[in-house]
């Protein structure tokens, strides 16, 4: 019988920015309070939400596309951030991410020129890569991947759908056992201490199940102790995704 019912596209975005703020939270240290976000759509907007709930974010830097979109998100971040927080909005990718210890890519980029340069990330950074519109669509400088630590939800996905992670196999930058899997990273299987990480989710239908699952049943409890019924609060306003 049907459960619940949840709009798909809020649900995907609450997915991705959990997925992101779970290797952020085991990749970075407590204390990095530095974001840089490329894009300025909904996934960005969840991902910035899901961060500054795993770390004491001071200082975000946003660069889009558009002026115009990366203004409204940092609008948007000042006006729901859980602490004070210093926004600025970057002419440049480059002027965004540079020494920034924790970097966001959720662009739409769809062709293989990397949004994001190697040599711009500040080694051990951490870099959670969301976006591109096709399975050989480039965010990030797939050199970096030489050299990082790379993590992914499911080996077998991200040869299908991360267009990074099969560029750097293709020039032989990496292997297929190079890439370390979520999982193994949660469990303290992977050691990331002094490393540069990389997150390339592509997304998977589990992680959306778990959400939804996750979501229904903080209602359901909210429901319960209130003694009627609660719904869950609709999308946050938001152009689309990507750097557009």
């Amino acid at each position: 019988q049907i459960t619940a019912l949840l709009d798909g596209a809020e649900l995907t975005a609450v997915r991705t920015g959990a997925v992101a703020a779970l290797a952020t939270r085991w990749c970075t240290p407590d204390d990095a309070d530095d974001l840089a976000v490329i894009g300025a759509g909904v996934q960005a907007r969840a991902l910035v939400r899901a961060v500054t709930s795993v770390r004491p974010i001071r200082t975000v830097r946003v660069h889009s596309r558009t002026r115009a979109g990366a203004e409204k998100l940092a609008d948007w971040i000042r006006d729901t951030a859980p602490r004070p927080v210093r926004v600025k909005v970057c002419d440049t990718a480059r002027d965004a991410v540079t020494g920034a210890a924790i970097i966001c890519t959720a662009t739409s980029t769809d062709d293989g020129t990397p949004v994001v340069e190697a040599d711009w990330v500040t080694p051990g950074a951490h870099v959670n890569v969301i976006g591109g519109t096709h399975p050989d669509a480039v965010e990030l400088d797939p050199a970096l991947l030489a050299d990082a630590v790379t993590v992914v939800e499911d080996r077998t996905a991200a040869l299908d759908g991360a267009g990074e992670i099969r560029a750097a196999l293709a020039d032989g930058s990496i292997k297929v056992e190079d890439l370390r899997e979520l999982g193994g990273l949660v469990s303290g299987e992977v050691d990331v201490t002094g490393r540069t990480t990389v997150l390339r989710t592509v997304g998977m239908a589990i992680e959306d199940t778990a959400a939804a699952v996750a979501l229904f049943e903080e209602c359901d409890t909210a429901e319960r102790g209130t003694g009627g019924p609660t719904a869950v609060p609709p999308p946050q306003e938001g152009v689309s995704d990507g750097h557009a």
